[in-house]
């Protein structure tokens, strides 16, 4: 009787095992290069001048790597909040400029635009990290680099996008005591949040197969096939063959995909914010459902302040002029 239930339980595993494999191997993201309106627009992020752009300085992670960012510094430094703008899944750090050098001319914050680990320029592993929750620990690490530069700065983190998502993670992480507030720049929730569009406007293409394979491997703790790249971004042929093109990353592992956005239970990690937070979204996002911010919000959390961009679209709303006086505004009435 128990070698027949030992056999059988055997079988069970050698089917779970052979189908999760089957999945993982047979299911890969394609790179895809999209007709300009088979994707989110990029119209409204032209026209910016990047000649003024500050050089990237570099700080070590616990782990011994160098990671980099930008410091748009401000007349009031030593009393301004130091805001940390955390850019969108595929993008890089210079998405941030025009915002940053408002907010810092304004004396509003001094801005500090990293480069998550596995993008911008030269990234050690493009796309990839070493495991789920290494960028709470770089940026930890870069939030301890500006504390020893300033102790009494309040440290606000922003993001747009995968960004904003990754900010709300921080807000459900072990480092929330860290940081004095958060902006959420139309930030991803979950795939399958009241927000989120059926296709996000074209723009993520998850490996499906491949997604749910590695789910059952690391439902039974196997993480060894993380590395494995899971989700492709639909970026433009403009945008990649642009000045900036090169520190576009079109791909995302496993492990990169699950550390760049909030946590499972994205619910969870708004109950958790225990600072003021601001959510600003466009009205004609092509991500997102903008209207659907405020009532996912409010029934966890009673913090917010909320505003829909009025014409901005997904990728436009961090240029919008609106976006900046808000942000800029919400920073002064808080933190100075």
């Amino acid at each position: 009787m128990f070698s027949f239930i030992g056999k059988s339980l055997m079988a069970i595993m050698i089917g779970y095992f052979a189908i999760a494999f089957s999945l993982v191997v047979f299911s890969s993201p394609e790179i895809i290069v999209p007709e300009p309106d088979k994707t989110l627009s990029f119209a409204q992020t032209t026209g910016i001048n990047y000649s003024d752009l500050p050089e990237s300085v570099l700080f070590k992670s616990r782990t011994g790597a160098e990671l980099n960012y930008r410091d748009y510094q401000t007349s009031d430094q030593a009393k301004a909040p130091i805001l940390i703008l955390i850019h969108a899944s595929a993008l890089h750090n210079i998405q941030f400029h025009l915002l940053a050098t408002e907010l810092s001319q304004m004396s509003a914050a001094q801005v500090i635009v990293p480069n998550m680990r596995g993008h911008g320029p030269s990234p050690l592993q493009r796309g990839d990290i070493e495991y789920i929750d290494q960028l709470e620990d770089d940026i930890a690490d870069l939030i301890a680099v500006l504390k020893a530069e300033n102790q009494n700065a309040k440290i606000i983190l922003g993001g747009h996008s995968s960004g904003g998502g990754f900010a709300l993670r921080m807000a459900g992480s072990q480092y929330a005591d860290t940081l004095s507030g958060y902006i959420f720049l139309a930030p991803f929730l979950k795939y399958d949040a009241p927000t989120t569009r059926s296709d996000t406007g074209g723009w993520a293409h998850l490996a499906i197969g491949r997604f749910i394979g590695l789910s059952m491997l690391n439902g039974v703790g196997m993480n060894v096939l993380n590395h494995l790249p899971i989700m492709s971004f639909a970026v433009p042929k403009t945008e990649i063959e642009d000045e900036f093109g090169e520190m576009i990353t079109q791909l995302y592992s496993h492990r990169m995909n699950a550390g760049f956005a909030p946590h499972d239970d994205y619910q969870a990690d708004i109950k958790a914010i225990n600072a003021p937070f601001l959510v600003l979204v466009g009205q004609k996002d092509d991500a997102f459902i903008a209207d659907q911010y405020q009532p996912v919000f409010t029934k966890n959390n009673s913090r917010g302040a909320y505003e829909i961009v009025r014409d901005a679209d997904h990728l436009g709303l961090v240029n919008n002029q609106r976006t900046i006086v808000k942000v800029a505004d919400w920073l002064n009435t808080n933190f100075k």
